[in-house]
């Protein structure tokens, strides 16, 4: 095991970019820590490697031990904050317990294009275009985590960008998580929202023999009210006939010189 000491992080990822380190040992795990001096990394190097990193400039020193543990030595490069991806999808983390409560948030404000997961008392809830409400919260903690899409089956924070994302490739069958750790999970197949979806509705009884309910009679009788029809037309007093449609010498049930009653207006 040696040490490799370097200016800083940015000088690792440059010395990923080249050819100084082969690609069997800058995928092996390694150790790496800050010092004084910079930052390093501790790994198993044949002397090829060796030779080709202190030619370049490095400094290398035998295995002190300590350090942060790294699945690869490109997880020793932290993560850098930018703009979201273009890409409409993300993937929840959440405990299992707060599966329904956020699928049925999303779902609230316009998102039912989801899919689930659960593997132990995790949950993932993959979503397409969700609400920034639920984004939001996720990233503010609230007990969530979202990614976005980085790559084949490659999930990076939202808002977080890192210089290898696009040429990582985790194990068939497996997804990678990145972060300040990187995780390596195997996530059930997501379920489709609407492919849970199976209802089955019982026949009801509450309409059967409505045909037989008892009718309600109702009796009608006619009686003569003793007011003509054109007293109800005009509102002239009982008895009396409307002077528009009087016959010659028939009261006019007006005053005299009044003028007649053509029709209503």
């Amino acid at each position: 095991m040696s040490r490799v000491h370097l200016s800083s992080w940015a000088t690792l990822e440059a010395l990923l970019r080249s050819d100084a380190v082969p690609a069997e040992v800058a995928g092996s795990p390694a150790h790496v820590g800050k010092d004084i001096d910079g930052v390093w990394i501790q790994a198993a190097l044949d002397g090829p490697t060796e030779g080709r990193l202190r030619a370049g400039g490095a400094r290398l020193s035998p295995d002190a031990g300590g350090g942060r543990e790294v699945t690869c030595w490109a997880e020793a490069v932290p993560l850098r904050r930018g703009p979201p991806g273009e890409s409409p999808r993300v993937l929840f983390e959440l405990p299992a317990d707060g599966l329904l409560a956020l699928a049925g948030e999303l779902v609230r404000l316009g998102c039912d294009r989801q899919s689930w997961a659960r593997t132990g008392d995790v949950a993932w809830i993959e979503a397409v275009d969700p609400p920034w409400y639920s984004v939001l919260s996720a990233l503010e903690g609230q007990g969530r985590a979202v990614y976005e899409p980085a790559g084949t089956d490659v999930w990076i924070p939202l808002g977080a960008t890192h210089p290898f994302a696009s040429g990582l490739r985790p194990s068939p069958g497996r997804t990678l998580l990145l972060g300040d750790v990187w995780r390596t999970v195997e996530l059930p197949e997501r379920v489709p929202l609407y492919e849970r979806l199976e209802l089955e509705v019982p026949g009801s009884s509450v309409l059967e023999g409505a045909t037989d309910l008892p009718r309600l009679p109702v009796r009608l009788r006619l009686v003569d009210s003793g007011v003509s029809p054109g007293a109800h037309a005009l509102g002239a007093p009982a008895g009396r006939s409307c002077a528009g449609r009087a016959g010659p010498g028939a009261p006019s049930g007006r005053p005299r010189g009044a003028p007649a009653v053509r029709g209503l207006r």
